[in-house]
């Protein structure tokens, strides 16, 4: 009977999750082999049967719950890419419960030694432009650094529509202040502001790491704001 204990756990456990019952026949099977468990002993010339059938939902349960949380653990890059002048020497991903309260949080690292400190690492994310076409937009998010001796920060964006062409810029380092992140800083959030002229093309942004190091960053937005919020980039 060992078979019927192991299996209903599973199940109660897939229901928890919020996962649904495939289809109506599935149904039905989880309701027999419930009443089944409620059979005598004189009836277990049947267990053989039931076993195997429920051995067979044990496995099939076990991958669901491998796809689900499969699924969960890269819901947080979703729309994510690294990028970078030299991106083979970074690696870019979700380190596990380590955010500002205890949540997941995308981490970028070197690691590679990296002398030159024009070299960098980015996560980046694409988006048309179209609610924020004549509008001024900030960029928030929060980030945390370890051991970075050159800089880091976040980066943001504003292209237009010819090739190459951008309208607007600021990465904490090169815009109107130097506002970029060195050394060991636990979390903080920063805003990046920016005006969204109505020929842009396209919106890019995300989190950099310039040289050695290691960053952490979280909960980045984006939010039409009004014009006495002053502009962060500098003029182009």
């Amino acid at each position: 009977m060992q078979c019927f204990n192991i299996t209903f756990f599973l199940m109660d456990f897939i229901q928890d999750l919020g996962v649904p019952t495939p289809n109506i026949e599935q149904k039905s099977n989880y309701d027999i082999i419930k009443s089944e468990k409620l059979k005598t002993d004189k009836h277990s010339r049947h267990e053989n049967v039931n076993c195997i059938f429920m051995k067979t939902r044990f496995l099939t349960g076990v991958l669901l719950i491998g796809m689900i949380l499969t699924f969960s653990s890269f819901d947080i890059t979703k729309g994510w890419v690294l990028t970078g002048n030299h991106n083979n020497k970074y690696q870019m991903g979700v380190d596990k419960g380590s955010g500002k309260y205890g949540k997941d949080a995308m981490t970028i690292k070197s690691v590679d030694k990296i002398d030159d400190n024009k070299i960098f690492g980015a996560s980046a994310t694409l988006i048309l432009p179209t609610q924020y076409l004549g509008k001024r937009v900030r960029l928030t998010g929060s980030l945390k650094t370890k051991e970075v001796p050159h800089w880091a920060g976040f980066w943001f964006r504003v292209d237009g529509q010819k090739e190459g062409e951008v309208l607007a810029f600021d990465n904490m380092k090169d815009g109107k202040t130097d506002r970029s992140i060195i050394g060991t800083n636990d979390w903080k959030q920063y805003d990046l502001v920016l005006d969204v002229p109505f020929n842009a093309k396209q919106i890019v942004y995300g989190a950099l790491l310039n040289g050695t190091g290691q960053i952490w960053f979280e909960n980045v937005t984006l939010e039409i704001v009004n014009s006495s919020i002053p502009t962060t980039g500098k003029k182009l």
